[in-house]
């Protein structure tokens, strides 16, 4: 009993520690200030630090991106200038927001209002949800820092942001698919804003060495898309494509709410930040499909096999159905979970087919001959050796070499032959090619 109460005292404590850092770490988009008389435009730059993990089969992405806002406000120099002096005289006893990362201020009159040394408590900053974030890991690294210009009224303000998002894949092109990874960030009132304006990407920074990002995927490109709707068209939207049940007519607010504290009818802007990833599809023919086109290969030289051997035929056949059965077990693996067919899926069912074709191809075969070796030790030995001297033996059984009991198995064995070849090539150029 005292050992259950001290692991109970002991998770307890870690629990505490633990929200206790989660409450103590800044979101990465949360604002301040007061909001501007006029309504501004503000500038968006995506820099692409890593991609750090795709998850494709829980349609999971885990990025590093450096998001600069920039704008002008006049009140900024003054805000900044006002806050920095209320922390070195005393006045004001924390600057919860310095206006970098990376130093701590020091109460200090001499010094100059460069970044590293300035407060910027009062510099208004814009307040972004991120809508479509599924985690921010605990231990994430956020510096960020707010510069603002001595000479106009430029503010800049970039931030890390560390995070885990859902996103939406499809994979019928699998291996050959791109995704499209999407960070959504939350409206705010055109009256507050009045436009977000794409301006610098990159897929990379702060990075140089070449080699892949991230394993199995390269980053292809990386924009910024505004956004502009109101919350009754986004809510509107929802509601008729994938609503269950119409709002009630006494809900006081009947739709959901996109934007607290604005009107449904108000214009709300957005942006979102996407990133186009390219899978790396040679890892995947390598091991993949390779070793299938392989399997299905080796099924050809059952119709090489004389007719007669019925059992050599067959056992080959269940062979290579239950090895290709077991493979698709070993690769279902790697596979991404998705209810759409990708060509992979296809393909093994097209070789299924293939491969399955043979056993009751032989049985024929195998049935014709039979018949005509019946035929012939039915015949009286005279007529067998006069109608033995006039057979005219046709060009394909000479040219194949191949001893059959009947012509028509020999032709059948052969045109077979050639139609699972060409399922085979056309079925599995059209299925990679799409």
């Amino acid at each position: 009993l005292l050992l259950w109460l001290l692991c109970c005292c002991l998770f307890a404590a870690l629990g505490r520690c633990q929200m206790t850092l989660l409450s103590g770490q800044r979101l990465p988009l949360q604002g301040q200030g007061t909001n501007p008389d006029e309504p501004v435009t503000i500038y968006v730059s995506a820099i692409n630090n890593r991609l750090v993990d795709v998850d494709d089969k829980n349609s999971r992405f885990e990025n590093l991106l450096f998001l600069q806002l920039s704008w002008r406000d006049a009140r900024a120099k003054r805000a900044t200038r006002d806050s920095t002096l209320a922390f070195r005289n005393g006045t004001l006893d924390k600057c919860n927001r310095p206006c970098t990362s990376s130093w701590d201020l020091a109460r200090d009159e001499s010094q100059a209002f460069a970044p590293q040394d300035s407060c910027c408590d009062n510099v208004w900053l814009p307040a972004l949800d991120m809508t479509n974030v599924f985690e921010l890991p605990t231990g994430r690294l956020q510096p960020y820092q707010i510069f603002v210009d001595e000479d106009s009224d430029a503010v800049a303000w970039m931030t890390a942001i560390h995070g885990k998002y859902f996103a939406e894949m499809s994979f019928r092109s699998f291996p050959f698919d791109s995704q499209k990874l999407v960070m959504q960030f939350g409206y705010l009132p055109k009256s507050i804003v009045s436009a977000f304006v794409p301006s610098s990407a990159t897929t990379r920074f702060l990075v140089r060495e070449e080699g892949e990002i991230v394993s199995g995927w390269d980053v292809e490109d990386i924009k910024v898309v505004p956004k502009n709707t109101t919350q009754e068209i986004e809510a509107s939207y929802f509601l008729s494509e994938f609503g269950t049940s119409p709002p009630n007519p006494d809900d006081p607010a009947p739709v959901p709410i996109v934007s607290a504290g604005v009107a449904s009818d108000a214009e709300l802007v957005s942006f979102d930040v996407e990133i186009r990833i390219v899978r790396m599809w040679k890892y995947y023919i390598l091991n993949m499909f390779l070793p299938l086109f392989l399997l299905v290969a080796l099924s050809f030289s059952c119709y090489l096999t004389p007719p007669e051997s019925l059992d050599v035929r067959v056992s080959l056949q269940v062979t290579l159905f239950l090895s290709l059965t077991a493979y698709r077990f070993i690769i279902t693996d790697a596979l991404p979970q998705s209810s759409q067919p990708n060509s992979l899926t296809n393909l093994i069912i097209v070789y299924y087919f293939c491969i399955s074709f043979g056993i009751p191809q032989s049985v024929v075969v195998y049935m014709l001959c039979d018949s005509s070796r019946a035929r012939d030790e039915m015949m009286p030995p005279a007529k067998r050796s006069t109608e033995g001297r006039g057979k005219v033996v046709s060009t394909a059984l000479k040219i194949s070499k191949r001893e059959h009991s009947g012509e028509l198995a020999a032709l059948i064995d052969l045109v077979s032959l050639a139609a699972v070849m060409l399922v085979v090539i056309i079925g599995s150029t059209c299925i990679m090619l799409g």
